[in-house]
């Protein structure tokens, strides 16, 4: 897998390798865990990037550090793109990115900051 980070896009790349026909990328479930903290315009635009992307098997899970700029009703508005979301004051970053980590059921756990965005190909 390669990346590509230029400004707040992540491009992640993956190449397959032939196999006997038993994988399916599709089979894999990707969690996507967004921390914010009072950034309700780039939050929003987080949750709209992880809406447009078409793989399927996808989970969004966010952590608010009990934000007081309107992102809890962005939150609330997006509930059904939203696997799980919280909204209290937590210990910083990290400590909101493991607690992120607690209500993913996927594969595989992707980071994104509120104001990231996927990049389309």
């Amino acid at each position: 897998m390669d990346t590509d980070c230029s400004d707040d896009i992540l491009v992640f790349k993956f190449e397959m390798e032939e196999s006997d026909g038993d994988f399916d990328v599709f089979d894999s479930k990707v969690s996507v865990v967004t921390v914010n903290l009072n950034n309700v315009e780039g939050l929003e635009r987080t949750i709209w990037s992880f809406v447009d992307q078409v793989y399927p098997n996808k989970e969004l899970i966010v952590i608010d550090g009990g934000s007081s700029d309107g992102s809890v009703e962005v939150l609330s508005r997006n509930e059904s793109h939203i696997a799980y979301w919280i909204s209290e004051r937590d210990k910083g970053l990290y400590d909101a990115m493991n607690k992120g980590v607690k209500y993913c059921t996927g594969d595989y756990v992707i980071f994104m900051n509120s104001g990231d965005r996927f990049f389309a190909v």
